[in-house]
C-alpha cells in the first residue's frame, strides 16, 4: 500500500507541532515537518527550512501528496501591536511560495490554515461568504488582508491545474504547545498565570465583553485527518469555517480558567488598556454538511486538558533542572 506523503510547514509552532505529533505514529503516512532554527525534536523527519526562499520551497515540496501550511510569523495582540512590521513580509512571502510550489510540483492537496479575522464583528453567525475586508477592527486589518491574499492565491492556482486547495478559517485555537507567555494570546497566557501558585488574581483588559469561539486543537486534528481521507470529494478550491460552535466572552473565559485552577482567583479588570471589543461567531453548517465533521470538545473540558498538560510540562521541567 502506497503511503500518503504529508509535509507539515511550521511543525515547530503551536498548531504545527500538534499536527506533526498527530500524524507521526501513523504507518500509512510518510511524514516531513519543517522548522526554522527551533529544532524541537531529534526526529529526522524534522528539517530546518527557510520558507521564504523559493528554491528551498520548490525542492521540499517535490513528490508530496498533501501540504498542510501551518507556518506563520505570529504572536498575541500585545506583541503584534508593539512590533507590527515583523508580521507582514515573511508571511506574505511564505504563503505565496508554498501555494505556487504546490501547483508547480503537482501536489495533490494544499491545506491552508486561514483565520476568522477576515470577518467583521457581528452578533449573528458568520458564513464563509460574509468576508468584509473594509469593515474590520483596525487591529486585524493587515492580518486579514494577508490571509485574504493567500486564499485568493489558492483560488488562482486551483483554477490552473490539478492541485486541490482548501482554506480553513480557524477560530481561536488552543491546547498543548501554545506559547503560554507574553508572546501568546489571552487564553494560553491566562492558563499559565492561573497555574502559577504565586498568582492571586487574573487580570483582563477592559470590560471583557469581546466574544470569541475557542477551538480545542484536537478537534482541528481530527478535521485535517478527515480532509485527507475525503480529498476526492472536495472541489478544486474549498473554504470552511472551523470552530467549536460555542462562544464565550473574555470575562467568562477568565472566570472558567480561574474555576478550573481550583484556587480562589479573583478576575479583575485592567481599564488602563481596552480589549478588542469585537464579536466573532462562526457558522459551521458547511463543514458539518459537506464533511460530516463536528467538534467534540467543550470549552471546560478543553481548558482542563490544556491546564493539565501545561502543569505536567512545568513539573517535568523542574525535575530536569
Amino acid at each position: 500500500m502506497r503511503k500518503e506523503k504529508i509535509l507539515i510547514c511550521g511543525a515547530s509552532g503551536f498548531i504545527g507541532r500538534n499536527i506533526f505529533d498527530f500524524f507521526a505514529t501513523r504507518n500509512d503516512i510518510e511524514l516531513t515537518g519543517t522548522c526554522r532554527g527551533d529544532r524541537f525534536s531529534a526526529d529526522p523527519r524534522i528539517i530546518d527550512a527557510d520558507l521564504t526562499k523559493k528554491e528551498s520551497v520548490r525542492e521540499m515540496t517535490k513528490g508530496v501528496d498533501t501540504i498542510i501550511h501551518a507556518a506563520a510569523v505570529t504572536a498575541g495582540s500585545k506583541a503584534v501591536a508593539s512590533r507590527p512590521e515583523r508580521y507582514v513580509a515573511d508571511n506574505v512571502i511564505m504563503n505565496a511560495l508554498l501555494a505556487e510550489a504546490a501547483f508547480l510540483n503537482r501536489v495533490r492537496h494544499f491545506i491552508f490554515l486561514s483565520c476568522m479575522v477576515l470577518y467583521p464583528s457581528r452578533k449573528e453567525p458568520l458564513k464563509e461568504t460574509d468576508v468584509d475586508l473594509f469593515n474590520l477592527h483596525p487591529h486585524y486589518k493587515i492580518g486579514a488582508w494577508i490571509k485574504a491574499f493567500a486564499e485568493q492565491q489558492c483560488v488562482f492556482y486551483a483554477g490552473l491545474g490539478q492541485t486541490k486547495y482548501t482554506s480553513l478559517r480557524l477560530s481561536s485555537v488552543y491546547g498543548p504547545y501554545d506559547k503560554f507567555d507574553h508572546r501568546g494570546h489571552m487564553l494560553d497566557l491566562t492558563v499559565a498565570r492561573a497555574a502559577d501558585p504565586e498568582t492571586k488574581e487574573i487580570s483582563i483588559l477592559g470590560d471583557g465583553t469581546a466574544v470569541r469561539d475557542f477551538l480545542y486543537v484536537k478537534d482541528l486534528l481530527n478535521l485535517l485527518d478527515l480532509l485527507i481521507r475525503k480529498r476526492n470529494e472536495l472541489g478544486q478550491h474549498e473554504v470552511f469555517n472551523v470552530g467549536s460552535g460555542r462562544t464565550a466572552s473574555i470575562k467568562e473565559l477568565a472566570q472558567l480558567i480561574a474555576k478550573i485552577s481550583g484556587r480562589n482567583l479573583a478576575v479583575v479588570h485592567d481599564y488602563s488598556q481596552s480589549n478588542i471589543d469585537t464579536v466573532t461567531i462562526p457558522d459551521l453548517s458547511k463543514v458539518r454538511s459537506r464533511l460530516g465533521w463536528n467538534p467534540e470538545t467543550d470549552l471546560e473540558s478543553g481548558l482542563r486538558q490544556t491546564m493539565d498538560w501545561y502543569t505536567n510540562r512545568q513539573e517535568l521541567r523542574k525535575t530536569r533542572r
